[in-house]
């Protein structure tokens, strides 16, 4: 997940922006691995509904008001908490959301390659490679 997220992140044209969008996430995943953000509240988690899996999406928001959409940068982590793993969360798929619309569906595949990533996780013999566990 780390190399996906560095990937998106260094799309960033602006240093400064991307250096900000790195510790906004790492500052909102800290909380989120100890239960503090704020689930359904717009600026930080929110569900998506996607047939199973229930994914999480964990919104990093920078410079949303800016004039021309390509200096917005609204990222995505797709996440999991998986029923059978308690205190697990799963960081499925990172990915910058379109910010002037979406006409080509981008964001509804990068939800689908989350779901998948989640799904062919789960059946594989050892669920995401957890300590050794097999899944089921």
């Amino acid at each position: 997940m780390a190399s996906e997220r560095d990937a998106v992140i260094s799309g960033i044209s602006s240093p400064v922006w991307a250096e900000f969008a790195r510790a906004r996430y790492e500052e909102m995943w800290d909380r989120a691995t100890r239960g503090e953000l704020v689930f359904g509240r717009h600026e930080e988690v929110g569900e998506i509904v996607h047939r199973p899996p229930n994914l999480l999406e964990m919104r990093v928001q920078l410079n949303e008001q800016a004039a021309e959409p390509k200096n917005r940068y609204l990222l995505r982590l797709y996440f999991a908490e998986p029923p059978e793993h308690d205190r697990l969360l799963l960081a499925l798929h990172f990915a910058r959301k379109p910010s002037a619309g979406d006409p080509a569906g981008t964001q509804q595949r990068q939800i689908r390659e989350a779901a998948w990533r989640y799904n062919e996780g789960s059946k594989s013999n050892y669920a995401w490679g957890i300590n050794g566990k097999k899944a089921g």
